[in-house]
C-alpha cells in the first residue's frame, strides 16, 4: 500500500524522466528517502538502493564490449601508425582487416570511432560534407 507521499514522487519521478531524461533509479531512490519521513519506507528505500549498488558492481562487460574494446586499440594504432593523415568511417575499415565491412557493419564502426572522438582520443574534421578522422 503506497502513501500519497510514495504516489507524488513516483508522478514526479515520471515528469522528470521526460523532462531530462537523465534520473536513474538509484537517484530516484534517494530523493524518495530523502523527502520520506515513514521509517519503514526509509528502510525498504536503503534496501532497494543498495541492491542497485551490489548489482552494479557485479556487471561484468558484454562480449560485443569487449570486442568494441579490441577494435578501438586497433583504430588507435592504425591511426598513430598514420599520424598526420585523416580517413573516412569507410577507409579505416578497409584499412583494418578485422572491421571489414563484411565483418563489422559500418554503423557500428562509427559508433565505435564516434566514442572515440567523444574521449578526445581521436579529432573529428568535415570537410564536403564527409567526416575525416585523426589521432588528437
Amino acid at each position: 500500500m503506497l502513501s500519497e507521499n510514495c504516489l507524488n514522487l513516483l508522478k514526479y519521478k515520471k515528469f522528470l524522466l521526460k523532462e531530462f531524461d537523465t534520473m536513474t533509479n538509484k537517484e530516484a531512490l534517494v530523493f524518495a528517502k530523502e523527502n520520506i519521513t515513514n521509517e519503514e519506507v526509509i528502510q525498504k528505500l536503503e534496501a532497494m538502493i543498495a541492491a542497485l549498488e551490489r548489482k552494479a558492481e557485479n556487471r561484468k562487460p558484454t562480449s560485443k564490449q569487449i570486442e568494441n574494446e579490441a577494435f578501438k586499440e586497433m583504430i588507435v594504432n592504425f591511426l598513430k601508425a598514420n599520424e598526420g593523415q585523416k580517413f573516412t568511417v569507410t577507409e579505416i575499415q578497409m584499412a583494418i582487416p578485422e572491421l571489414n565491412p563484411q565483418n563489422v557493419p559500418n554503423q557500428r564502426a562509427s559508433a565505435i570511432i564516434r566514442g572515440l572522438v567523444e574521449k578526445e582520443v581521436l579529432t573529428k574534421v568535415i570537410e564536403k560534407r564527409k567526416s575525416y578522422f585523426a589521432i588528437a
